[in-house]
Parts: C-alpha cells; structure tokens; sequence
C-alpha cells in the first residue's frame, strides 16, 4: 500500500495539550502524507488556536466531554470524508508517529483488518497501569474470543468502512475497550502492531484511575447482556 495513494485521516483527541500538540503535528508531517483531524475537547489552554494556526481540520466541542467522545466526533468526520481509514494517537507524544508508515504497510498485508498497538508491560509502564492493562485486556479477550494482549493502547487504524459502527458509545477512556469488543462482536479481523512503551508525568489522578475502572466495568457488564440477550 502506498501511502500517498490512499485517503487515510489521523485523528488526535486533544485536551489542555498546548505543550505537546505544535512537536506532534510536526512529526507527523515529516514522516505521513495523511490528514489531520485534531479534536479539540472543552480545552482551557490554546490548543484549538495551535490546531488551527497549523492549518489541521479542527473539531471543538464546546466543553470537556471525554475521549470516547472526542474519537466519536472524529469518526464522523472521518465517515462523512469518506476516509478510507482512520488512524488514532494521543496528544501527549505517548504514541510516536514515525510509527505510522509501519502500520499502514502492515495494514497492506490484510485491508480492511483493525490495528492496534501492542506495547509491553515493562518498567516504562508504571506498574498501575500493568495490573489496569493485564485485568482489562484478560476481560476483553475473554469476551471477544480472541487474543487481546493490550486493549488499552490508543494508537489504532480503523478502516473506514467500520467507522460508523463507533458514532456512539462510552465518554471516557473506556470507549477505547468497548472499540475492540463492537468492532469484534460483528466479526472484524484484529491485529497488533508493536509500538514503544511511552509514559509521561502527570497521567491520570488516582480518583480519575478507580473512575474508569468502575466505567470499565459497566461498560464491560452491558456488552455481558447485548452478547447474551
């Protein structure tokens, strides 16, 4: 697959990420030809100025209403462009970019299969987020019938034609597990790509971490009775 050749959109969710947002955009640009869609979502900071002063397709919800939500409105506009995938990554350089060439070409060998980065559960994950990953990916993995080894990792291709599957769901982080169990639930082939793993400081508050698990764990139990209802 040539990259050049195919209408592939990225898709940043971006909040209060001032700091970070101008190095990405730059990365990006020095090594995809892709789109870019940054959603802006309630910042107080000046990341919708930055998005737009770099000339990016811009997204802005009016006020904070969750990551979930934020890759949601992405997914429509991607849809509505008629992408032919879409392609995920924080706004925090957790994700590297230069990791996207390798992942189309990967999504070459098998068109139309979702992708999802794969990072290992060494001493650059705190360990928090070891055990959150290990339970999480366990769970989904068990509820898909397939092997999940990291259900949490944001870095992602999703092909266009399954987008529309993801307009609606979770607010938060969990949406990005509920992805792999709808998108799994109607029969879409999963893959994995390895990419490094990336921590910065000042991740999640240990409030916002138990939040997310107790969502996590709705999420989880409302899939439990769609699969058997």
């Amino acid at each position: 697959m040539n990259p050049d050749t195919h209408n592939g959109y990225i898709i940043i969710p971006a909040y209060n990420a001032e700091k970070t947002l101008p190095e990405l955009l730059q990365r990006i640009r020095a090594c995809c030809p892709f789109h870019i869609v940054v959603v802006d979502d309630g910042s107080k900071d000046h990341s919708a100025q930055i998005a737009a002063h770099e000339g990016v397709h811009l997204i802005r919800h009016p006020k904070n209403m969750g990551k979930g939500k934020a890759l949601q409105s992405g997914f429509k506009f991607v849809s509505k462009a008629g992408g032919d995938f879409a392609i995920t990554l924080d706004a925090d350089l957790q994700h590297p970019p230069e990791a996207i060439p390798g992942l189309v070409v990967k999504y070459s060998e098998a068109p139309g299969t979702f992708m999802i980065g794969r990072r290992q559960r060494d001493d650059n994950m705190p360990l928090h987020r070891q055990l959150s990953n290990y339970i999480t990916s366990f769970l989904v993995s068990r509820r898909t019938e397939m092997t999940i080894p990291d259900v949490q990792c944001g870095f992602r291709l999703i092909p266009g034609k399954y987008l529309h599957h993801l307009f609606t769901g979770s607010k938060g982080f969990v949406f990005e597990a509920e992805m792999v169990i709808r998108l799994a639930d109607i029969g879409v082939p999963v893959d994995f790509y390895p990419i490094p793993t990336i921590y910065l400081k000042g991740g999640h508050s240990s409030i916002a971490h138990i939040r997310d698990t107790l969502h996590f764990i709705s999420m989880f139990t409302r899939s439990l009775f769609r699969r058997f209802s």
